[in-house]
């Protein structure tokens, strides 16, 4: 049983290493680079939220809706014309 162990540890070893060694690349997910490329992401969609809640204070000022009013206020104004 004894016979050939050394050889056998080193191969065990040997797939350790190389399982370590997978992982660790793995692992790699979050390294600098990629992180500042996932900023760079959140920044530019926070960006693209802001201008789109910009347009829209723009076209209600255009269409003359008061900002103040509610939203039912706004529906009863649009459909005074429907009876």
């Amino acid at each position: 049983m004894n016979d050939n162990w050394d050889q056998r540890q080193l191969a065990i070893s040997s797939e350790v290493d190389d399982i370590a060694k997978k992982n660790l690349n793995e692992r790699s997910i979050y390294c600098l680079e990629n992180m500042g490329k996932d900023y760079k992401v959140k920044k530019q969609r926070i960006h693209a939220g802001l201008w789109v809640k910009e347009i829209e204070k723009m076209e209600e000022a255009k269409l003359g809706v008061g900002g103040n009013a509610d939203d039912i206020e706004k529906l009863l104004d649009s459909a005074s014309d429907i009876k």
